[in-house]
């Protein structure tokens, strides 16, 4: 009997929580839907949303920048949303987002940290920290330590992982992707923490591989407690409460992404290999704040790992579609190199083609097709739309870099367009065939680009020089064509895995992989 009552009272107490919980959310979204009614009459336009919630049953999961493009088009370039109360503001042209987040930094230069993120542990992640003693900080050692100077210093490890990278592509055919992050893990864990990681079964690169997916999936934004941020101190038996698992793996695996590469005793005592910790942890004082130095290092790799993995799969798979794009840089790299010797950054300036290439890269599918959210301090009012304190801003890079004002025939993937005069200012004073990586790489400081760019270069130049690239295939065994490339959805954009046929041009190019001959 004793223990039936009490059955009976847990199941009535859970009752009544979540009757409260209901009946919290209710009221709040009411006091939401008000407010944002009042807002609304200057803000501007977007899809109509529904009382209440406002748009939060519009927002799309997959593909979001497609979206966001079409609601462009028949809303105009800045597209206003209301989801449960929080404004934002889609920014689908690049002189907007130039005027709010570089001519008025100052009032948006705070990110977007959420509920979600917080109770993940990646609030410190770059990208996630407000303005603040802990982001100048964050900011002033990212500045010291991956600025373009000491990149240079890194570029013999670049040159041996590419080769490598170039040899494991040619031997061992599979899925492209495996071997780039491979390449990816062994260069920024050797890096960054002087770790030389074996393979992709590497306990250490599992570690890092796996904190990436996590710190992905955190910040997609539609985790209800995003909406609701008191959900998270509600029990986890609740229903809908299934978001605080996830936060709870996440918190764990952002911790071991923090500590196992982190090695200060071996650093200490002299034995480490030469890496961004040695120097960081050699140049700082010794009470410094430990979580900070870790932080910068994790960010060191994470900042890296997705844009490297990203773009040299958005390259080789445009090799294996454009054969006449591949046989114009190999004719301009032959013609500096006599096919005796690999290029070298060195020889950057005299491959113009090559460095049009590039861009075109960058430009054609972009990694990160919406940018990092933006929040704006203060409320602020431009053309005309007043943006209340606290919107959230988000460029969609995909639509900029598909304008065709900015980038005539934006669809096809054509290198010229960065060679002048293609690229520069017109006679109506429009720029058109903006350089990319200004965009590519994110609006701010940007840092870890210079890393980016050089590491992406290197392997573009030599795999060009010495290999052939053709017949790209999804893993189901369908044709890849350039009217049916598919790509992932979420915070960044790969091509579906995919498997290609590359080839040494000569026996004289698989020596100088295997010599690695400057």
């Amino acid at each position: 009997m004793v223990a039936a009552i009490l059955a009976q009272c847990k199941v009535l107490s859970r009752d009544v929580v979540v009757g409260a919980v209901t009946a919290v959310i209710v009221v709040r979204l009411l006091g939401q839907w008000v407010a944002a009614r009042r807002a609304r009459r200057a803000f501007p336009p977007g899809p109509p949303g529904m009382p209440l919630i406002g748009n939060v049953l519009d927002m799309p999961n997959v593909k979001e920048w497609l979206v966001y493009d079409g609601w462009a088009k028949k809303h105009g370039d800045i597209v206003g949303v209301q989801m449960a109360g929080l404004s934002i503001v889609i920014l689908n042209k690049v002189d907007d987002v130039k005027a709010l987040f570089t001519a008025r930094a100052g009032n948006y230069s705070n990110r977007m940290s959420t509920a979600m993120i917080r109770m993940s542990g990646w609030e410190a992640a770059l990208g996630m920290t407000n303005v603040g003693d802990y982001f100048r900080a964050q900011r002033r050692l990212m500045s010291k330590f991956l600025g373009s100077q000491v990149i240079k210093k890194t570029i013999a490890v670049q040159e041996e992982v590419t080769r490598e990278t170039i040899a494991n592509l040619i031997h061992k055919p599979g899925d492209v992707q495996t071997q780039l992050k491979w390449m990816t893990a062994k260069l920024l864990l050797r890096l960054t923490y002087g770790y030389d990681a074996a393979d992709t079964q590497d306990p250490m690169f599992h570690w890092i591989d796996v904190a990436l997916e996590s710190l992905l999936l955190t910040m997609r934004p539609d985790w209800v407690v995003n909406l609701f941020p008191f959900l998270q101190y509600l029990p986890s038996w609740l229903p809908g409460m299934g978001f605080k698992k996830v936060a709870a793996d996440s918190r764990y695996q952002s911790e071991c992404s923090h500590d196992e590469p982190f090695n200060e005793n071996q650093i200490a005592v002299g034995t480490a290999q030469p890496s961004f910790a040695l120097d960081v942890l050699s140049n700082l004082d010794t009470d410094a704040d430990e979580l900070l130095i870790k932080e910068i290092l994790n960010n060191m790799y994470v900042a890296g790992a997705d844009t490297l993995i990203g773009t040299t799969s958005w390259f080789i798979l445009a090799m294996s579609l454009f054969s006449d794009v591949q046989r114009h840089a190999q004719t301009e790299i032959d013609a500096l190199t006599d096919g005796t010797r690999l290029p070298s950054m060195d020889d950057r300036p005299s491959l113009p083609y090559l460095d049009a290439l590039f861009k075109e890269v960058l430009r054609w599918n972009a990694v990160t097709n919406l940018g990092v959210p933006h929040i704006s301090l203060e409320e602020d009012v431009y053309k005309g739309f007043r943006f209340p304190k606290g919107t959230v801003f988000m460029p969609n890079i995909w639509s900029i870099f598909h304008d065709s004002k900015k980038y005539p025939d934006p669809f096809n993937f054509k290198p010229e367009r960065f060679l002048h005069p293609a690229s520069g200012e017109t006679a109506e004073g429009v720029e058109v065939n903006e350089d990319p990586h200004h965009i590519a790489f994110g609006f701010g400081l940007r840092y870890g680009r210079y890393l980016a760019d050089s590491v992406v270069w290197t392997l573009m130049a030599r795999i060009l020089a010495t290999c052939d690239i053709s017949s790209a295939e999804y893993t189901n065994g369908a044709a890849i064509t350039n009217d049916n490339i598919d790509s992932t959805s979420g915070f960044v954009s790969c091509p579906l895995p995919f498997t290609c046929k590359i080839v040494p041009r000569s026996d004289l190019a698989e020596t100088l992989l295997i010599e690695g001959r400057l």
